[in-house]
């Protein structure tokens, strides 16, 4: 799913030696969203292959993550926000908009019956589709909305705390405390939320992104080890009241879930702490995952269950037919990233941006 979510970190050297981590919890959280596909269409993820769906949780990651780099972009761009949303632009849509093409014209020569009609296909190029009924070429898309959703309540929290002259995390607080009581609102049956306005507001998922932005100020030693415990939980709250209370996903119960999300949490706020547990992370197999992770998000769902299919026809088992798309499609999203992804946002990032700051 970056996105930002996926983009390796680019800053100065002092900033590389700090946040390279991150790319290699993008590599690792990727290659479980991989695993979960791939398992889960080979029918692998029964009895104690259940374990493979903890792969799912890897797009908690990715907003995890987000939340904790975009909260230091949004930084450096501050006096221009619309910059901000420009390198966003930037670092989304010129991929997307390959894999889009990419991934369709894959299904119509292998997997006709995934394929949407090209008209839509084409609608799909305006990222903005799904709120209109248009359904995605490939349904990990959905990710990219709300990454979307969220850069543009960071610019707006921005420029709230330009001319109010207020923290930018006290934003993110009181956001956090409103969807709290909208939550409890709505579970009293005294206020019904649409579709369209939980995206709008990122209802479920806009307490990960807090918790990255608490994250990213704990690391930057800019918040106490207290007041990041104090809002790790409000996050945690909001979590429990907004989803799990109504709602388990994928195939756990809301209370292992429950649990799978803290651990998370907890996870990379240990990565803040502990120096050994970033060096870990940053090893070059998941650093290289984590370069290539965003192509790779991307095209691996719906043409990787279409190759798989194929590969079933030549008799191939189900751990050779995975080993075999992982490879193949590893092989085309480093070449999409070398050779065009990186190219492309250079070539934007001259033409439409008037400083290089922020390259993350």
């Amino acid at each position: 799913m970056e996105s930002q979510l996926l983009q390796p970190v680019k800053i100065s050297t002092h900033g590389v030696q700090r946040l390279t981590f991150l790319d290699g919890l993008r590599g690792l959280a990727c290659a479980a969203v991989v695993l979960y596909h791939y398992a889960k269409h080979e029918h692998l993820n029964t009895g104690i292959g259940m374990l493979w769906n903890l792969g799912a949780y890897g797009v908690h990651f990715f907003f995890l993550i987000s939340g904790f780099v975009i909260t230091l972009s949004i930084e450096r761009y501050r006096s221009n926000l619309i910059s901000f949303l420009k390198s966003r632009a930037i670092r989304i849509y010129p991929t997307y908009a390959l894999s889009v093409f990419f991934s369709w014209c894959f299904l119509v020569l292998f997997k006709p019956d995934y394929a949407v009609p090209i008209v839509d296909a084409m609608k799909n190029l305006l990222f903005f589709h799904r709120p209109f009924g248009i359904a995605h070429i490939d349904p990990a898309y959905w990710t990219l909305m709300q990454e979307w959703i969220f850069y543009i309540w960071m610019a707006v929290f921005a420029l709230l705390s330009q001319k109010l002259k207020l923290p930018l995390l006290s934003f993110s607080v009181a956001m956090l405390l409103g969807l709290t009581g909208l939550s409890l609102l709505e579970q009293g049956n005294i206020l019904l939320l649409g579709k369209t306005v939980k995206l709008i507001i990122l209802y479920e998922y806009f307490y990960l992104f807090a918790a990255g932005i608490f994250l990213y100020r704990f690391h930057q030693k800019r918040l106490s080890k207290l007041a990041t415990v104090a809002g790790l939980a409000l996050c945690l709250l909001d979590f429990k009241l907004q989803v799990h209370l109504a709602k388990p996903q994928f195939a756990f119960s809301s209370e292992i879930e429950g649990w799978i999300v803290i651990g998370m949490v907890g996870f990379l706020l240990v990565c803040c702490s502990h120096v050994w547990l970033r060096e870990a992370l940053s090893q070059p197999l998941l650093v290289f995952l984590g370069f290539i992770s965003y192509p790779l998000y991307l095209i691996h769902n719906r043409a990787g269950e279409a190759m798989l299919g194929n590969l079933k026809l030549l008799g191939l088992p189900s751990v050779l037919r995975i080993a075999v798309a992982i490879a193949i499609f590893v092989t085309i999203s480093w070449a999409i990233t070398v050779y065009y992804d990186e190219p492309a946002r250079k070539w934007f990032r001259q033409r439409l941006l008037k400083s290089r700051a922020g390259l993350l």
